[in-house]
């Protein structure tokens, strides 16, 4: 019994996709890192509250004060979440932020990591695919000369 077309090529169809997505997030993410990298300013912030946040359990993003270099006191709230914190209260951090839009800042040390998780994925789906023969031919390829 023959297989039908969709039976030969179920993996394809599920795993391009995928790191099609998967790279399109990544090169979306690193780009934007890097954009914000380039237009950001740094500044030396002061971890003043740890702010618990209450979903299936507890963790915990630090409340971040910082002062541009206009003299403007700002306070954001860093993106990362753990339980335990990665910070203490009172920890000096450095930041980024746009100088048009100082609200917009975000922890230095941290900004790279979603980014490189995301390449990490498309990169292990890459190669999964790949090991399992995901993009081998499943029909016999033909050469056909013509004078």
């Amino acid at each position: 019994m023959q297989q039908s077309w969709v039976d030969r090529n179920l993996s394809k169809l599920i795993v391009i996709p995928l790191i099609v997505i998967f790279a399109g997030a990544s090169i979306w993410l690193t780009w934007d890192t890097y954009s914000f990298e380039n237009a950001s300013r740094t500044a030396e912030g002061e971890v003043i509250e740890l702010i618990p946040n209450k979903r299936r359990s507890v963790t915990y993003s630090p409340l971040i004060r910082f002062k541009t270099a206009e003299g403007k006191v700002i306070e954001f709230e860093g993106l990362h979440r753990s339980n335990p914190p990665i910070y203490d209260i009172g920890e000096r951090v450095q930041v980024r932020y746009l100088p048009g839009d100082p609200e917009s800042a975000r922890t230095a040390s941290w900004e790279w990591l979603m980014p490189s998780i995301l390449w990490g994925i498309t990169i292990a789906i890459t190669a999964g695919a790949m090991l399992m023969g995901a993009f081998k031919r499943t029909e016999p390829f033909e050469i056909h000369h013509h004078l």
